[in-house]
């Protein structure tokens, strides 16, 4: 029976098929072009599905050697390449078209048959979404690593989700009208028009803490101004001034408070490299609510499935190509309200406060 799957882990069950056809990874250039100066060949992907483990081996020209190891025993099956990249192109076409926040892809099922897939669902302890051995050219050995994917098959998909443990928590000073008011502004631009309304009633906003004291441990392990500079984000973007990752750098590495706050001059490249840093380590493991260690989860790098079904990689080799691409490609967005519980003034004790929301997704 075929899994009812969204369109994110559909698309990674498509990446594995295509890496498996392919027999190679390409490395993308910062705007996804692939570099083929720059090409890993796939030696092995291994996957683990509760009792078994299988593992896929692409060193023959003609076929792939499947190995399952499991408590009943062993078991090794050869499948043709070819039967594999026959089914690639219906496989991108239902994917495409599927709608819902789940759906069935039927043929999907001659593969999972063929290939003794198990549940195309990962397990949500793995590391990153597909474990691989490449020949590293660099080395010249062959090295097991994890990769993260991000698929545009289904729009632009999202960096960083929105959730309660990525609320701002801001008191608001010198404010002198009605909380209630402001809370009872409606409408598709409500968040921009309740901090406007504030702001025209004498409000101003001071960054007071964050609602996970874990989040906040991770983003001061990348930079202790961190907390700082994307409170200062949230303030330039629901304040309507600009959305890209790009535009708001420009706008928080020119603001007074930023400079203020950190007592020392800095200009647009330092802070773009601290957000590139950013974004390069929530792309790669780093969550809101998982206390981070600071290494990379996804210790091979990043892998792409673009809209056209091309399939590219961000290699840890290529780690600065993948800031230039997740800086250029991202943007802030507006969140439900209710469901992650910010952009209402509430009283913290003594203190008039209000949430802000970070959500990072990519730039169609």
């Amino acid at each position: 029976m075929v899994e009812r799957l969204n369109k994110g882990e559909w698309s990674e069950f498509y990446a594995f098929i295509k890496i498996l056809g392919d027999r190679e990874l390409t490395a993308a250039n910062a705007d996804l072009t692939p570099d083929y100066d720059n090409v890993y060949g796939v030696m092995k992907i291994i996957r683990d599905d509760q009792d078994t483990s299988r593992t896929y081996d692409l060193s023959a020209k003609d076929s792939i050697t499947i190995t399952s190891r499991s408590l009943s025993g062993r078991d090794v099956t050869q499948i043709p390449y070819e039967d594999i990249r026959n089914c690639l192109p219906r496989l991108l076409k239902e994917i495409i078209a599927g709608s819902g926040a789940s759906f069935k892809v039927h043929s999907a099922k001659k593969l999972i048959g063929l290939l003794k897939f198990g549940k195309v669902k990962a397990a949500s302890n793995k590391k990153g979404d597909i474990d691989i051995v490449i020949h590293d050219h660099v080395t010249n050995k062959e090295n097991r690593v994890e990769f993260s994917i991000k698929s545009y098959l289904g729009g632009a998909p999202t960096l960083l989700n929105a959730s309660k443990p990525t609320n701002f928590i801001f008191s608001v000073k010198g404010f002198q009208g009605s909380p209630d008011e402001i809370n009872n502004i409606t409408g598709r631009h409500k968040v921009m028009d309740r901090l406007k309304a504030i702001k025209r009633n004498g409000g101003r906003f001071e960054l007071s803490g964050m609602h996970s004291s874990v989040f906040k441990r991770n983003l001061l392990k990348i930079d202790s101004a961190m907390p700082l500079f994307l409170a200062e984000f949230l303030l330039f973007f629901f304040a309507g001034e600009a959305r890209t990752l790009t535009d708001l750098t420009q706008c928080v590495a020119n603001s007074r408070t930023a400079r203020d706050s950190l007592g020392e001059p800095f200009n647009f490249p330092d802070l773009k490299y601290k957000i590139k840093q950013l974004l390069i380590n929530i792309a790669l493991g780093m969550v809101p609510a998982t206390d981070w260690t600071g290494f990379l989860k996804a210790d091979g790098g990043y892998i792409v499935v673009k809209e056209d079904g091309d399939v590219v990689c961000f290699h840890i080799y290529n780690i600065d190509e993948l800031g230039e691409y997740l800086f250029n490609n991202t943007k802030l967005e507006t969140a439900s309200t209710g469901r992650h519980d910010f952009a209402s003034l509430y009283n913290d004790g003594n203190q008039l406060s209000i949430n802000l929301n970070l959500s990072i997704r990519f730039i169609k």
